[in-house]
């Protein structure tokens, strides 16, 4: 059926953009030409499905770190490009063509209950004359555009530090440090805020009741807010899971019943004892990475994790 629709704010925009990937058939890639590339890409790009996307690395806009977790995803197949000057916000699938004004970011696409920008765009499904137009231009476009090597990452981190200076620099170093004296060593380099015990944790001693150091009383509020319901049992595990995961993430140890976590990777091993699955903690990190639903400090930390470690903290068995 031909179809030309309106879509009047990032979510409708975010909402189609889902539905182009999920129905783009499987070997299939998904044209995608946006010029600004920001956290949330790795929550909405659908596994087993196959992408092309170019994306500008010069002006600073997009984090490299997201580009970096995107090249060693293994359970997507994505080549990335990038081409200079790129404007566009721009993506082709089998069933349609969107064009909107809305980079791939929190803001652009209003993810969780972010407000995100003012955006617009339209979708032009492929029975519409226009499609094919957008469909070639888009084919030139990805055919012009480079491959995205070391030093054009190199580059980018500095341009993104330079128009971000409040935001984590993305390190070097692709693998991210997991104990004390490391990250001590990289801490200039990364710049993560300091966080104290109190801005994660409740002030209570562990108990029979409570195996692990609980989370603060702002972050389960926050966790409250997130779920819609009451935290009661298990279900406050999952923000103690969380801040015991940031503070070993920041080469801290904390001790919790049956012993102390040193590492990160150990906080992972206890939840997934626990059968709790990987992508529920995760929901809740990448919750408090938006703005008003943790303090700035937590927010910049939980989003270094997601976009540097997130992947090697949780590589093991599962």
């Amino acid at each position: 059926m031909s179809e030309i629709k309106f879509l009047g704010s990032g979510l409708k925009i975010k909402k189609k953009l889902t539905e182009l990937i999920s129905t783009q058939p499987d070997g299939e890639a998904l044209l995608m030409l946006v010029a600004y590339w920001g956290i949330g890409i790795d929550d909405i790009l659908e596994p087993g499905k196959t992408y092309k996307a170019v994306c500008n690395l010069t002006d600073g806009g997009t984090n490299p770190a997201i580009i970096e977790v995107l090249q060693h995803r293994d359970d997507i197949d994505i080549e990335l490009r990038h081409q200079l000057r790129l404007h566009s916000k721009v993506v082709v699938g089998e069933s349609g063509a969107l064009v909107s004004s809305a980079n791939i970011s929190s803001n652009g696409l209003s993810l969780g209950e972010q407000s995100g920008n003012i955006e617009a765009g339209i979708f032009l499904s492929s029975a519409t004359d226009p499609y094919n137009d957008v469909l070639a231009w888009a084919e030139e476009v990805w055919r012009s555009a480079n491959e995205v090597d070391q030093e054009t990452l190199r580059k980018a981190k500095e341009a993104y530090a330079k128009r971000n200076p409040s935001q984590p620099i993305p390190p070097k170093d692709e693998k991210p440090t997991d104990n004390a004296e490391e990250y001590e060593g990289a801490e200039a380099e990364v710049r993560l805020p300091t966080l104290s015990e109190y801005d994660l944790f409740a002030p209570e001693k562990i108990n029979t009741n409570n195996i692990l150091r609980t989370a603060s009383t702002p972050l389960l509020n926050s966790y409250r807010k997130m779920t819609g319901r009451d935290v009661k049992g298990r279900d406050g595990w999952i923000a103690a899971y969380v801040v015991n995961l940031l503070w070993t993430h920041l080469g801290h140890s904390i001790s919790w019943k049956l012993g102390t976590f040193h590492r990160p990777e150990q906080v992972v091993n206890r939840w997934r004892d626990e059968k709790v699955k990987d992508d529920t903690v995760k929901r809740f990190l990448r919750w408090i990475t938006i703005e008003n639903n943790s303090n700035s400090r937590i927010s910049k930390v939980a989003s270094h994790l997601l976009m540097t470690a997130w992947q090697k903290y949780t590589s093991g068995d599962k």
